[in-house]
């Protein structure tokens, strides 16, 4: 239960703090290396790493 509980509040807050508009224009700058693209949006590794699963589960949902 404990991890399920985990990933959700993950889930939620790279939703929160991360924009699609904000990680694209920082995925280019950094041509895509995760560490970059935390450092550029104030987060995380991990939590670009949660956000990008994301996207690809919102992507397979359509």
């Amino acid at each position: 239960m404990h991890d399920r509980q985990e990933r959700e509040a993950n889930d939620y807050a790279a939703e929160l703090l991360i924009g699609p508009d904000e990680y694209q224009e920082a995925e280019a700058l950094c041509d895509g290396h995760s560490g970059g693209i935390a450092r550029e949006l104030g987060v995380t590794v991990e939590l670009v790493h949660v956000w990008q699963v994301l996207q690809v589960r919102k992507q397979q949902e359509n």
